[in-house]
């Protein structure tokens, strides 16, 4: 399977790289009757407001957005060092390498730091950093907070962080500015597709993982979001991963079983995009084609999407994140603070994946709006 964001606990930190390059399901309690939502009450109301946002976030993004909050001069020639969870995981890597073409491409100097997948890699990255005389450091979706004295060691030296794909409320002591995460919105989404698509009424399977504090708060948003439609939109089953059947064969008889225990429903939810290829494989070996599954992180499962018209994801453009991160780091390095900020949230279903190319790709460009913005003094 394909990594995923890296968001473990403090508790749980040094679980972080087995956790990361896999996702599954495990223990699990009901929390309907497989027939809950036949003839329940709908909300109308939500269910119209639910298909306008799902129509909403099938479109492409055409315009460019000005931050409200001026980032200062551009400090060209020093250097800025990004620091991944770890660099084999897609997220926090394409992020790193975005990122670092963004601040070359304005003038400064920057390098890609490998996290190793845990605090303690972190720590030794960041340290590389300060060692290389960087100026300021962005961690990509790795946490400060668990790296709490190599982030004073920093602080010392007046070199901000910024955290991109962050999820800590408030923000960690010594970070400058948070990109935060999406997840709650993207759940919420989520969940509106549900509506907008069966709007008399669904069953759904919810996966969870406890190892990721982060996406708890999807799942939280999407359960909901879905509870506002009304008694007959009802979660029949949710599942939380375990360490045991995070992998392959063990991955795909999980889905299986759940699929077969609950015949009527017709939607399964997760917060891992990398949960897509064993949904799909699932769903086949039990021979259904009536399941949709719903997920985050459309990027690295896109051609899976194309194959299988039955796979949902939300998520923000990768690159205007990071681009976000570029601001909100140039900011810091001028002693300036900005009001957070994150791309929007978008869908990619079988209305828009179309038959090539990144759906939530900006239809301007990106790249050159926010050069101008930051190169003019904003």
């Amino acid at each position: 399977m394909t990594p995923t964001r890296l968001r473990p606990a403090a508790a749980i930190a040094a679980g972080t790289l087995l956790a990361l390059t896999l996702s599954a399901c495990g223990s699990s309690t009901d929390t309907a009757s497989s027939d809950a939502a036949a003839g329940a009450p709908v909300d109308q109301a939500v269910i119209d407001a639910a298909t306008a946002a799902v129509k909403a976030a099938r479109e492409p993004i055409t315009d460019f957005t000005a931050p409200s909050a001026p980032a200062g001069p551009i400090p060209t020639g020093e250097l800025v060092s990004i620091v991944t969870a770890l660099n084999a995981a897609p997220l926090p890597y394409d992020v790193g390498m975005i990122s670092k073409a963004a601040f070359e491409s304005l003038g400064l100097k920057a390098d890609v730091l490998d996290g190793q997948g845990s605090p303690a890699g972190w720590d030794k990255a960041v340290r590389t950093a300060l060692n290389a005389n960087a100026k300021a450091i962005v961690m990509s979706a790795a946490e400060p907070s668990l790296v709490p004295e190599a982030a004073q060691a920093a602080a010392a030296q007046d070199v901000p962080f910024t955290t991109v794909f962050g999820c800590e409320t408030p923000k960690p002591d010594g970070v400058s500015m948070e990109v935060p995460e999406t997840r709650e919105a993207e759940g919420k989404l989520l969940a509106d597709w549900v509506m907008a698509d069966s709007p008399e009424g669904a069953e759904v399977i919810v996966q969870t993982n406890a190892q990721f504090f982060c996406l708890a708060g999807e799942v939280e948003a999407f359960k909901a979001e879905l509870a506002k439609g009304g008694a007959a939109f009802k979660v029949v089953e949710e599942t939380e991963a375990t360490p045991a059947d995070q992998a392959g064969t063990a991955a795909v008889q999980k889905v299986a079983g759940l699929l077969r225990k609950h015949p009527d429903a017709h939607y399964f939810f997760t917060m891992q995009a990398d949960w897509a290829p064993a949904f799909v494989q699932g769903l086949k070996s039990v021979g259904r084609d009536d399941v949709t599954g719903l997920f985050a992180d459309s990027k690295w499962v896109i051609d899976l999407m194309r194959e299988n018209p039955n796979l949902v994801a939300a998520g923000p453009n990768i690159e205007a994140t990071a681009w976000i991160g570029v601001y909100a780091t140039i900011a810091a390095m001028n002693g300036l603070e900005v009001p957070p900020m994150a791309a929007p949230v978008q869908l990619i279903d079988s209305e828009n994946i179309g038959t090539d190319g990144d759906p939530t790709e900006p239809q301007y460009d990106l790249a050159g709006s926010w050069t101008s913005f930051l190169e003019s003094g904003n």
